[in-house]
């Protein structure tokens, strides 16, 4: 299965960079796999009822969700989909904030 509109942390880096922005984090969190294995847990064995309401207790709609939550978790087994966190700035944002710190500071002063 392709998801062309889908990018890696690659990718997003070279956007950021191209909108001219210094990015100063960008990395992969670890948090997505063993998040969403907890979300699968709370819904099978805490939430079920509610989860059940969520699809007017069709039990078909229920196993196909959960059919798609396996594909899902095993994309994020295999490091396939992940969470990721980005920051980036402006250049020369890093210098301003510096200085507005150091200007409040000497107001306190």
């Amino acid at each position: 299965m392709r998801f062309p509109s889908i990018l890696n942390i690659d990718d997003y880096r070279r956007l950021l960079s191209a909108a001219k922005l210094r990015i100063e984090v960008s990395e992969d969190t670890g948090r997505f796999a063993p998040y969403f294995d907890l979300y699968r847990e709370m819904i099978t064995q805490q939430l079920t009822y509610d989860a059940l309401k969520a699809v007017d207790f069709n039990i078909e709609r229920m196993n196909y969700l959960e059919e798609e939550r396996e594909f899902i978790r095993q994309l994020g087994s295999e490091g396939k989909l992940v969470q990721a966190i980005f920051v980036a700035r402006k250049r020369g944002a890093h210098a301003y904030v510096a200085a507005t710190r150091n200007a409040q500071r000497s107001r306190r002063s």
